[in-house]
């Protein structure tokens, strides 16, 4: 195994922490699939009650004993009890998608909690570093999804390694084995993978959006800020051919969402910051079919451990 940084700090065995998708992918099947095969498996808690991420914890560990964190996406008010309570229950608390916060920081270790923040500058990445986190993630715009980062991963790991004093892990442009050991070898102490996992048999993914993934390449995503509804002014990268779709489609929506947790029903409007899970019905093709560059690297259908063994075997062999 790869030890760096990062896995002595959170006690994972391999330095790959699975990127925090969403609600309806980051589930606890996915992120305890990530941890037993050594990584840090993430659970997407934005939104949900105290109560409710008790029970997806509950839900988690019934499934792993090895290292799980939470996501919060700042994108709208958070409620800090609930911060508190994932971080009493879970190893990390990692932020997203807005200036580090030392007051969100601080909660989170308080409660006993490694705290985390993704990052897309070396302005933000010394903001973490200043605000307690104890590790950071720079996101480059080969990512998928929401896009904090606006250069290449090895630029942005050149400015910000060396720069801070905590471990940093690269967020896009890391699928694959070699990848991993190019950023690693760059100074990054681990990755944050995303793309990746969508493919994986433990995923909730909406299985229309894994084929097409499967036959996606690099330059089959484009970046852009189309899909905005419930999300504003946020970059994002998608697959070109679900935004060739949205514009195309007619009509004022495109289909209907079911929260896996809640069972909470929405419509889904055109052009809506919706993520594509299992309980997601309408004009598939039509929604963001959320992909980073690493898409290319999505052959088959795969387990979660079978994609962490591939990764650090190829990685293990590139040094």
């Amino acid at each position: 195994m790869i030890k760096t940084e990062f896995t002595r700090l959170v006690g994972c065995d391999v330095p790959i922490q699975q990127s925090p998708m969403g609600k309806g992918t980051s589930t606890p099947s996915l992120a305890s699939a990530v941890a037993n095969a050594g990584g840090l498996g993430m659970l997407s808690l934005t939104g949900y009650s105290g109560e409710v991420i008790e029970k997806i914890v509950q839900d988690t560990y019934a499934l792993t004993s090895k290292k799980v964190g939470a996501n919060f996406l700042l994108y709208q008010p958070i409620d800090i009890e609930t911060v508190e309570v994932a971080a009493r229950l879970l190893d990390v608390v990692d932020f997203f998608w807005a200036r580090p916060d030392k007051k969100l920081v601080d909660v989170a270790k308080k409660a006993g909690a490694i705290a985390s923040w993704q990052v897309g500058s070396l302005e933000e990445a010394l903001l973490a570093e200043e605000a307690g986190c104890d590790f950071i993630t720079v996101q480059s715009i080969e990512a998928g999804g929401h896009v904090r980062g606006t250069i290449d991963i090895f630029t942005l790991l050149d400015q910000v390694i060396g720069a801070v004093n905590i471990p940093v892990l690269a967020g896009g442009g890391v699928g694959s084995g070699e990848s991993l050991a190019a950023v690693l070898a760059a100074g990054a102490a681990g990755v944050r993978c995303g793309t990746r996992f969508l493919a994986a048999y433990e995923t909730e993914a909406h299985p229309d959006y894994v084929e097409t993934l499967i036959h996606a390449n690099a330059t089959d995503t484009v970046y852009t800020n189309k899909f905005s509804i419930g999300w504003p002014d946020a970059p994002h990268r998608v697959l070109r051919s679900s935004l060739e779709s949205a514009m195309a489609f007619e009509g004022d929506y495109v289909g209907t969402s079911c929260d896996p947790i809640t069972g909470e029903i929405r419509n889904i409007p055109k052009y809506a910051a919706v993520e594509l899970h299992k309980g997601i019905s309408g004009n598939i093709s039509a929604m963001p079919h959320w992909a980073g560059q690493t898409v290319e690297c999505i052959k088959k259908r795969q387990s979660v451990s079978e994609i962490i063994h591939e990764i650090i075997d190829d990685a293990q062999r590139a040094f």
